[in-house]
């Protein structure tokens, strides 16, 4: 007989273990004087080649399905597979060896990727110690080389993705797998084997006329098995090609496993001199609670003064750890998510670090790194149209804008990292290119008038790509032109339609704020009894939204503040 695993034959000495608990049940019995036993007795005398008959059927059945169960483990090469043998049929095996950044997961020090080295090693071994059959050919594909292939690709551009493309088995295959595989490690992508599979489905067609087996040496990751639709597809249209197919599990038994799946900047403001949260997430993949998970967080500072040195791979930046507490608790399957304030001071790229102290059985996801581009400051234009109205009307007007660039630019010694640029002249909304646009961060509308169709196109293209928008009501806003041209039934820029201005009459009690901020992070530090201020803010008109509009269930909006006759005050989109 042969077999795929030759160790695992031990394995039909199992085989004789129902005969051995039958010898040892008849030891058991005894002789027991009973009168009624004469009946019995008599009965089981008459009966007995019966009752022997059936108890060796048994015992033939239990030794058959042990032997069974041991020849699927070790893969028994059935009848019709030792005719291709000896009628000189080759034979191509065509493995697919997961290098993905989970098969680095060790245990007893050995990873699975190490055992799937082994497996590999141990298939070319067998098939050159083959006497019988014809000639054995392997070839070698890593999950990693086929995840960007071009699905046009023809067979011969697929056959440069191999490591081994149909070599011989041959006895000097023992030195040539170990030069390969010196070269190669895991990788930090995680990919689904799919692309690959889709490869060697396409491979296999090259040599139609081999006996051909397809072995797939991964770990079975939930992740990528969960849901495996396609690959189940791919793998029963192998299979139905005449593909023999051995799925081998590199992995051992379930070890713990923490993660840092996510290290990137909040929406913030972001610019040289002015600190930034950076929002970090842990994920238990392991079957038990974690606690007390230690986490050291680290900058790379790279600063104007610094030059390169010959050596790029020495150039580390200035180096600095960042406390942060640890994390008390992770159930399964759970994500924790932490914020960590870092601060540069000048302008270029530099680097935020995390990574995870409690080791575990897979080290490559317990570090992630981020690359922050911070500039010099982040450009705001502000279009004021008060100045232009007050010109035209030979009158006063207050200039809008004072306010926000008290807020943006407060003093000297405060930097906000925003930089504002006020323009009264709506032509510059009107004749800009969406390339001038791009280096302002957000756009401020301060009780402008009207806008031509020019500019509003321009407005849309600016939020489609990203930049942010907003829109302070005044006097001189017209609530039928916004509700036509920007509102447009909810599908412009303006998110709510408008019905006209409104008097707040005053409040018989005078504590009580006529703002009220929800938890939102513009308002962030009004919330609470942190800031007093808010409760002194009178409100005296408000432009009201339409009679029949409500805040709908479906759509992006969001309350931000709020008057105390629960109209809204500021809203999101």
């Amino acid at each position: 007989m042969q077999f795929v695993y030759q160790s695992l034959t031990w394995g039909f000495l199992l085989a004789l273990l129902p005969l051995l608990i039958h010898l040892i049940n008849m030891m058991r019995h005894r002789r027991v004087p009973w009168a009624a036993m004469e009946f019995l007795l008599q009965s089981y005398q008459k009966h007995r080649r019966w009752v022997w008959l059936k108890q060796l059927l048994l015992l033939l059945a239990r030794m058959i399905a042990v032997a069974l169960a041991v020849g699927m483990l070790a893969q028994w090469v059935t009848r019709g597979e030792w005719l291709d043998m000896f009628s000189g049929t080759a034979t191509h095996h065509y493995i697919v060896l997961d290098d993905s950044f989970s098969m680095s997961e060790r245990v007893g020090g050995t990873t699975a990727f190490d055992r799937a080295l082994n497996v590999l090693r141990q298939i070319g071994s067998e098939a050159s110690t083959t006497r019988s059959g014809g000639k054995h050919t392997i070839t070698v594909l890593r999950t990693s080389r086929v995840i960007q292939h071009s699905p046009s690709a023809t067979a011969g551009e697929l056959e440069e993705l191999t490591d081994l493309n149909s070599e011989l088995i041959d006895s000097e295959f023992a030195v040539l797998w170990e030069e390969k595989q010196a070269a190669m490690d895991v990788t930090q992508m995680s990919g689904s084997p799919l692309p690959a599979l889709r490869v060697i489905d396409t491979l296999s067609k090259v040599h139609p006329d081999d006996r051909q087996v397809l072995y797939l040496l991964t770990d079975f990751r939930t992740g990528q098995w969960g849901n495996a639709v396609e690959i189940r597809k791919i793998l029963r249209q192998i299979e139905q090609a005449g593909i023999a197919i051995r799925l081998v599990n590199c992995a051992s038994e379930s070890s713990r496993n923490l993660a840092i799946t996510r290290l990137e900047p909040t929406k913030e403001t972001r610019a040289a001199g002015v600190p930034l949260f950076m929002n970090l997430d842990i994920t238990n993949f392991s079957a038990a609670e974690e606690r007390n998970v230690q986490l050291a967080i680290r900058t790379r500072f790279y600063g104007s003064t610094a030059t390169a040195q010959a050596n790029q791979r020495e150039f580390k930046g200035q180096l600095e750890e960042i406390y942060i507490p640890p994390v008390e608790s992770i159930a399964p399957g759970q994500t924790v998510t932490r914020r960590v304030q870092v601060y540069f001071p000048e302008a270029g790229q530099h680097v935020v670090e995390a990574e995870l102290s409690n080791g575990d059985a897979i080290a490559t996801d317990n570090y992630r790194w981020s690359v922050v581009d911070f500039p010099e400051g982040e450009s705001v234009l502000i279009l004021d149209d008060g100045e232009r109205r007050a010109a035209a009307t030979d009158t006063t007007a207050m200039n809008q804008s004072f306010f926000l660039q008290n807020i943006f630019q407060p003093g000297r010694r405060t930097n906000t990292g925003i930089r504002p640029d006020v323009q009264t002249d709506q032509r510059i909304l009107r004749d800009a290119t969406p390339e001038s646009l791009r280096k302002y961060s957000a756009i401020y509308l301060l009780d402008v008038e009207q806008l031509d169709d020019r500019s509003i196109t321009n407005l849309e293209g600016f939020v489609r790509e990203g930049g942010g928008l907003g829109i302070f009501t005044g006097n001189d806003v017209e609530p039928a032109y916004y509700n036509q041209r920007l509102y447009r039934d909810g599908t412009g820029l303006l998110p709510v339609p408008l019905l006209g201005t409104m008097l707040l009459p005053p409040d018989i009690d005078a504590d009580q704020s006529d703002v009220q901020v929800a938890d939102h992070p513009v308002f962030e530090t009004f919330q609470g009894d942190r800031n007093p201020l808010l409760r002194r803010v009178r409100i005296a008109q408000y432009l009201r939204p339409a009679e029949d509009w409500q805040l709908p269930n479906d759509a992006p909006l969001r309350i931000a503040a709020k008057l105390r006759n629960q109209f809204p005050l500021a809203i999101e989109q």
